[in-house]
């Protein structure tokens, strides 16, 4: 059976090869230089490759017994891979697109996560999906200034922007200057290298075929500058979806995580309209006298409940925003 399975992948592989070389191909890389490409086009498109692809499976076959269920799988493993193919291309076409608008700089650890986001959200959309449409979700500008939201992945700039704000600084005035400006973050504490890279380098987080849990870096130019979680995006009772933000202390007072928290609602309420998710609301917390936090909740349009809450982090203001 084994051996039967992985003979089927090695057939679909090579019949995939052939099948690029095939003039089909000229359609094919039409659809990719296509400005107005979706999700429902691609499925479409590769649904319509049935006749073409069981000629190839005849012509190349013929001397070799298929059955009808055998031509049935590679026939569905072909069109799988010839997806994949041209959707991959399309991202990275689309992202380089995006690199080049923002300014902001990927490496490959980060683009390949990307990808991984991107096509888990499109495999589980209800509805069409404009790529280019999703895509710019993950982009903000204030003023000139061009930013992108990064899905956490494990690259070193994603560390080293957490260990600038969650990490302990050598020196005594840097460390009291740090943590003057992260009392209002869980109980204020600062953490060791070890401790940061276990309890905030949590890269995206899957539940069954799911994201469940989307933690987004903002980033300018070749630095990622902050973070942004989010979780648990798939239904759990008596859970309710949350965010909770935290920006290096250079970049702070310039409303740049105003305009990233923004921007993710909006990407969130995009994920909830093409059916992936069934969240209604989002909750936040801020410490009573954390103004910037309480004034970006509230000109976002979070609704404030009017007694305070204690999650073990002392008294809190706790907020809620409702989704479409």
């Amino acid at each position: 059976m084994f051996k039967t399975s992985i003979r089927k992948k090695f057939l679909a592989c090579f019949l995939t090869s052939l099948f690029f070389s095939h003039p089909i191909s000229n359609a094919m890389e039409n659809l990719h230089q296509n400005s107005e490409f979706s999700s429902y086009v691609l499925k479409e498109k590769i649904e319509n490759l049935d006749s073409e692809i069981l000629n190839l499976l005849n012509a190349e076959t013929t001397s070799t017994s298929l059955d009808d269920n055998t031509k049935k799988s590679l026939n569905k493993n072909i069109k799988k891979i010839i997806e994949d193919g041209i959707l991959n291309s399309k991202l990275n076409k689309l992202l380089d697109e995006l690199t080049q608008e923002t300014s902001v700089i990927l490496d490959e650890q980060e683009k390949k996560g990307f990808i991984v986001v991107i096509k888990n959200f499109i495999e589980n959309a209800k509805e069409d999906i404009d790529l280019k449409e999703l895509i710019s979700l993950f982009k903000f500008n204030i003023g000139e200034k061009n930013y992108m939201l990064v899905p956490m992945c494990k690259s070193e700039k994603h560390k080293d922007s957490l260990m600038r704000i969650f990490c302990e600084e050598d020196e005594k005035d840097a460390n009291d200057k740090k943590k003057e400006y992260m009392k209002y973050y869980l109980k204020g504490n600062l953490y060791s290298k070890e401790e940061v890279e276990k309890r905030f380098f949590k890269c995206v987080v899957f539940e069954g075929n799911k994201i469940r849990s989307l933690p987004l870096m903002p980033a300018f130019k070749d630095k990622i500058i902050g973070r942004i979680g989010l979780a648990p995006l798939t239904y759990h009772s008596n859970v309710c979806l949350e965010i909770g933000y935290a920006l290096e202390q250079e970049y702070s007072g310039k409303k740049i995580m105003s305009n990233a928290v923004k921007r993710a609602l909006e990407l969130l309420q995009f994920l909830k309209d093409k059916g992936i998710y069934d969240y209604t609301k989002i909750r936040a917390t801020a410490k009573p006298d954390n103004q910037a936090s309480n004034k970006i909740l509230s000109n976002l349009n979070f609704i404030k409940s009017e007694s305070f809450i204690d999650d073990g982090y002392g008294k809190e203001n706790e907020y809620y925003y409702n989704f479409n």
